[in-house]
């Protein structure tokens, strides 16, 4: 008779004999029943140089894709911070306003010692201790007159000084921010009467700017009350193009706050008084005026 054919595991004798019965005791030796060994001290799986180097390369593209978005997205941060300030300031001076007669702030220097702190940039600007500078607009805006410290609504996020004014603005003059001259300042603008083409409409300007109030202006939505220092630098038919200020990295762009009291970050046109996102001559009139002698000076 054929043995039967074993299905399963495979046994083996363990040398075990039952007493008078010549039958063996077999022992489980199969491998496919036994457990893996470990390998304590064998290899484990992990990256290989290549894989690391994908991914290396993976990541650095993304940081390479993602850095420029980023970077707008800080800029543009600090643009709407930095408009933030020039509202504040703007319901600042219609407060001022309010308290004297519609009249706006008129003599030497006022264009930047207006508000503010004590710059460090001269005596000027209120460097000298012995000799603090008296800042009208501050105490519309909660600040004593005269503050050395803080006072952080006048300074832009974006205020990088310049080649001329450092390290900041804000440090050198107390402010980051310059008024209209034609609404705060002397009471006369300052322009060559034999290269500006609106010579005539700039004397007429001038007549009325003494005593100016708030009465006898127009265009609210339009008209510049404050900006950026740079936004001056940058409509001043008198200074140089080399010499202008850019904080947003957009050129010719500046944020301005309005006489409304809303604020935008504009394109501003040396030598252009009136267009169409903003007028700098207060008097409507005079505005519509200078929309035909006015003409552009290009800054590359």
């Amino acid at each position: 008779m054929n043995p039967a054919r074993t299905h399963g595991p495979v046994f083996s004798s363990a040398g075990i004999r039952g007493a008078g019965h010549g039958c063996r005791a077999f022992v489980v030796t199969s491998r496919s029943m036994a457990k893996p060994p470990s390998c304590p001290g064998s290899p484990c799986s992990g990256f290989t140089l290549i894989e690391l180097l994908v991914v290396v390369t993976i990541v650095t593209l993304l940081i390479a894709i993602l850095l420029p978005g980023l970077r707008e997205a800080r800029q543009q941060t600090k643009r709407t911070l930095c408009q933030a300030n020039l509202r504040q300031i703007a319901v600042g001076w219609h407060c001022y306003l309010d308290e004297n007669r519609g009249v706006f702030l008129q003599g030497n220097n006022v264009r930047l010692n207006y508000g503010g702190r004590q710059g460090n940039g001269s005596p000027t600007w209120g460097a000298d201790p012995a000799q603090p500078v008296s800042k009208p607009l501050n105490p519309h805006l909660s600040l004593p007159f005269v503050v050395r410290d803080g006072a952080e609504v006048f300074r832009c996020p974006s205020d990088q000084g310049s080649a001329f004014v450092g390290p900041t603005h804000f440090e050198y003059y107390g402010t980051s921010y310059h008024t209209n001259v034609m609404l705060v300042g002397q009471d006369q603008v300052q322009f060559n009467p034999f290269a500006d083409p609106c010579k005539e409409m700039l004397a007429k300007v001038n007549e009325r700017l003494p005593g100016i109030k708030r009465s006898r202006i127009g265009n609210d939505g339009k008209l510049v009350l404050i900006g950026d220092h740079g936004w001056h630098d940058e409509w001043d038919r008198g200074i140089p193009c080399d010499q202008r200020v850019e904080w947003h990295h957009q050129p010719h762009t500046h944020n301005v706050a309005f006489m409304d009291g809303h604020a935008s970050f504009v394109r501003i046109h040396k030598g252009i008084h009136a267009g169409l996102d903003y007028v700098v001559v207060p008097f409507k009139n005079l505005a519509t005026e200078t929309i035909e002698c006015q003409e552009e000076v290009e800054c590359e």
